[in-house]
């Protein structure tokens, strides 16, 4: 008997929206995650689907803003350099633009990232045969 080697191709998607990235000048060590959260429909427990929860290295900080506390956690390597990021002025233009669009951020170091889960692409690959 001889044996098989079939191979499958499955697509898997993970992501379908848009990511922006810019270049913010600010003086943080390690990073920040910021990730949306909802309420489950029955048990009304608080969940952030497909996010990753606490991961090493991390910790989990609240704000004294109750709304964004509400749609957001905020994981961190660095408290202070955190706190010192999520100004009471960059935490109210977060919920007064994005607080109800399943955003999240990533900020490292001089680099922001902020990507918005629309479920469908703006932009299409083309191929060229």
């Amino acid at each position: 008997m001889g044996s098989s080697t079939e191979t499958y191709t499955v697509d898997v998607t993970d992501f379908d929206g848009q990511v922006f990235s810019l270049r913010v000048a600010s003086n943080l060590n390690g990073y920040i995650r910021v990730v949306p959260t909802k309420k489950s429909f029955f048990l009304k427990k608080e969940v952030q689907h497909n996010y990753p929860k606490l991961l090493q290295g991390e910790v989990k900080i609240d704000t004294e803003d109750i709304n964004h506390n509400e749609n957001y956690n905020i994981y961190c390597t660095d408290e202070l350099s955190a706190r010192k990021f999520l100004s009471p002025r960059v935490l109210e233009w977060f919920d007064n633009n994005i607080s109800q669009n399943a955003v999240s951020m990533f900020v490292n170091n001089d680099r922001l990232y902020i990507s918005l889960n629309t479920k469908y692409f703006s932009i299409y690959a083309t191929y060229i045969i």
